[in-house]
């Protein structure tokens, strides 16, 4: 018989204010102004928040993404940078995308 493990599972009003408590600490921490106070969400996967600061980007979110761990949310840190945009934050370790390679 296969031994299946129950998902870690979190309430929305409790992982989203794991989300802001993780980058409130992350923002002091590296003294960075986050330039919203929303998070965004990109395909549902992406979450985090935009920043002004491109240069400590990558040690923000791996900050957020260890003090998402405390909290019990396994995340991965996540950094997507475009124009102007800076966006920090994870991705949940098991939405983690799926890089495929097509062959003709």
């Amino acid at each position: 018989m296969a031994t299946t493990k129950a998902a870690d599972l979190i309430r929305g009003k409790d992982f989203n204010a794991a989300v802001d408590k993780a980058l409130a600490i992350a923002s002091k921490r590296h003294e960075i102004a986050l330039a919203d106070d929303r998070n965004f969400v990109v395909n549902w996967d992406l979450v985090g928040r935009r920043i002004k600061d491109g240069l400590l980007a990558d040690k923000f979110a791996a900050d957020v993404a260890k003090q998402l761990g405390t909290a019990g949310i396994k995340a991965v840190p996540a950094t997507l940078k475009f124009n102007k945009w800076i966006w920090v934050g994870f991705y949940e370790r098991n939405r983690i995308p799926v890089f495929r390679e097509i062959g003709f």
